[in-house]
């Protein structure tokens, strides 16, 4: 037992060590890089134009607080995105502490104190086997850009203008 704690405790000090020298190898994010990112992001994460619904908004789903940080971050400096044209909405379960999880996601995103975000509530299903509970839980956040449609059609350019290069 003390060589599996022991063996624990090398492989948390590895990983702190690792993340540390990865973390210096970021020096600085030019305006171009974050243009990038932002894309890719929104690549990923992003809600996207089909063929029976051509008039689709920006619109943006996760959890990640680093992720959600850096879609607005381009939203509102690379996109010139104005904060009022931005709607956040909370995502989450009715067993969570909803106000401790809209006040964490207000100082993490930034989000001006006079700007709402809706809440949506799921149902709470005794028998679950989910893992994103407890005091670490804050929701999913789904941020939607208002009158943004052609601008989605912009993003699906520089999707494709990057799929070029692979």
């Amino acid at each position: 037992m003390k060589g599996g704690i022991a063996r624990r405790k090398f492989r948390e000090l590895q990983e702190k060590r690792t993340v540390e020298i990865s973390v210096r190898e970021i020096k600085e994010i030019s305006r171009r890089e974050l243009w990038l990112l932002g894309v890719i992001a929104y690549w990923c994460e992003g809600a996207k134009q089909k063929e029976d619904n051509v008039s689709q908004g920006i619109i943006f789903a996760n959890s990640d607080p680093i992720l959600l940080t850096l879609f607005v971050k381009w939203l509102r400096e690379i996109l010139k995105i104005k904060d009022d044209a931005i709607n956040y909405s909370l995502y989450i379960h009715q067993s969570a502490n909803f106000s401790r999880a809209l006040n964490y996601w207000n100082k993490t995103l930034k989000i001006p104190k006079d700007k709402l975000i809706k809440v949506i509530f799921k149902k709470h299903v005794i028998k679950t086997n989910r893992k994103n509970t407890g005091a670490s839980y804050y929701g999913l956040i789904r941020i939607a850009v208002k009158k943004s449609t052609n601008l989605n059609r912009i993003i699906k350019g520089w999707v494709l203008g990057i799929s070029n290069f692979i």
